[in-house]
């Protein structure tokens, strides 16, 4: 299979021009689909990364992420849980609310931790799949996320 450039896709997509208020559709489609999704055989067939990430930045409309669909003939397949969708679209939708700059971090159900950071007009989604983690050592994980993949964002 071929395998996912994030900044291609936004590229081709036309994600790249979205204005924030479509940018916010796109969130509220997800928080409210949850059909299309890989099952559990999908996932433990595939090498999980630790961690999966959305970043969008409404001053210059820039994004970078590590969620994305992929087609199959017949359905398209998120590459993250529903659940975990769900809580994404929560956390954004708290972030909507909020004129000040926020963080966010949950533990979920299936024990993967959730982030939102919100900083400057800059949002950034984490998800960590490190189930034995407690709260300080996912805090060390998102600082190597913010310096590896992150650095010239400065969230």
């Amino acid at each position: 299979p071929d395998t996912f450039e994030p900044q291609k896709f936004f590229q081709t997509s036309g994600l790249s021009k979205m204005s924030a208020s479509q940018v916010k559709d796109v969130f509220r489609f997800i928080d409210n689909d949850q059909s299309g999704y890989l099952d559990e055989e999908e996932l433990k067939s595939e090498k999980e990364p630790q961690f999966k990430f959305i970043y969008f930045n409404h001053m210059n409309l820039a994004e970078k992420s590590t969620i994305h669909m992929r087609k199959t003939p017949s359905v398209s397949l998120t590459s993250v849980h529903p659940d975990l969708m769900k809580i994404l679209g929560d956390i954004n939708s708290d972030f909507t609310r909020a004129d000040e700059d926020e963080e966010i971090i949950v533990k979920a159900m299936s024990d993967y931790w959730v982030v939102g950071k919100k900083s400057d007009q800059r949002e950034l989604y984490v998800i960590l799949n490190q189930k034995n983690a407690n709260l300080i050592e996912v805090n060390g994980k998102l600082d190597l996320v913010f310096d590896h993949n992150l650095n010239a964002t400065n969230i």
